[in-house]
């Protein structure tokens, strides 16, 4: 059988060969009655076919010539579950009028198993020292203990962007070695100064977990011509390789970019992302909630409460209606 990433989108493909005078249908199934193929499938899983006979199109050909139909299957990713074994099936039925052997229905089907990946067994995950000073400290970062039996095991590591609380940038691309060491840029003011750093962990099928671990990095005071010496510094070091440069612009780009977020107060209680686009401001609303657009101090509000005030009163007035009605029907 094949084994696929349950995040993958899986197409399986069939051919029936049948003679070219039948007629009948060919069907996709799969063994487990949890999945509703024709709910979820983004192609059909049925199709008809004709005789050649019957068709307008067709030519006349001798009873010995076969006719090819092919039928696909696709599912979108994550439709299938995790460490999980399917057998799907590809069924042809012949009408009986179709079987030239037989007063009955005739079948034939072909059958593949699919087996879902599921991603490593999460380990642990240490950063060392626990604080430092921006462009200073070197930190390193160590995975260990996780497992998965599709190996070799690869590790990436990164550091969330200052602008944006969902997006990390990474300062050691996946490689087979769990560990790795680097200077990070500051933490978030807003936070006391937290940065939270990641690992991903992927299998050799690209199944992947991953581990935050926080830690604190002060900002060191230094000017912008500092910045750009030890910037310069860490390029000429690098000595051309790739990776190491395109870490250290990263870095340097998370430090020149920074924000002072002290003034930005408790973003949460405001329903708003973390201060790390504009100075002194939180981030845009959360989602589910609505408020001033962009980066604000301004509270947002749960969308879900516009729409109990909008029920409260659609009943209110329904309920008025109807007292009226009834006040008119006693006068009368």
């Amino acid at each position: 059988g094949l084994r696929i990433n349950p995040s993958d989108k899986l197409k399986l493909s069939g051919e029936v060969i049948v003679p070219s005078q039948s007629s009948g249908l060919v069907l996709w199934s799969v063994d487990d009655e949890s999945i509703s193929l024709g709910d979820v499938s983004l192609s059909d899983i049925q199709k008809k076919f004709l005789s050649s006979s019957s068709s307008s199109s067709s030519t006349s050909s001798s009873s010995s010539s076969m006719t090819i139909t092919r039928m696909s299957l696709v599912l979108p990713s994550n439709t299938l579950p995790q460490q999980s074994t399917f057998t799907f099936t590809l069924k042809c039925f012949l009408n009986s009028n179709s079987n030239q052997n037989t007063n009955q229905n005739s079948s034939s089907f072909s059958s593949i198993t699919i087996t879902t990946n599921s991603p490593p067994l999460p380990g642990v995950y240490e950063v060392s020292p626990s604080k430092g000073l921006m462009l200073n400290t070197t930190f390193v970062f160590v995975a260990s203990q996780w497992e998965d039996q599709d190996i070799p095991l690869s590790y990436e590591f990164s550091y969330q962007s200052s602008s944006s609380s969902t997006s990390y940038l990474v300062h050691r691309s996946r490689q087979e070695l769990s560990f790795a060491s680097s200077k990070l840029p500051q933490g978030r003011s807003s936070d006391s100064n937290l940065l939270l750093t990641r690992v991903q962990v992927f299998d050799v099928l690209d199944g992947k977990s991953w581990s935050v671990v926080s830690v604190e990095v002060t900002v060191k005071k230094m000017s912008s011509l500092e910045v750009g010496s030890v910037l310069s510094s860490s390029l000429l070091l690098s000595e051309g390789d790739p990776e190491a440069m395109s870490k250290t612009i990263s870095l340097g780009s998370c430090v020149l970019n920074s924000v002072n977020c002290s003034g930005a107060g408790n973003c949460s209680s405001l329903h708003r992302a973390s201060c790390g686009r504009r100075s002194g401001s939180c981030g845009e609303c959360l989602l589910g909630y609505v408020g001033e657009s962009g980066d604000a101090n301004t509270p947002c509000v749960s969308i879900s409460s516009f729409s109990s005030t909008s029920s409260t009163s659609s009943t209110s007035s329904i309920s008025s209606i109807s007292s009226i009605t009834s006040r008119r029907r006693t006068s009368s």
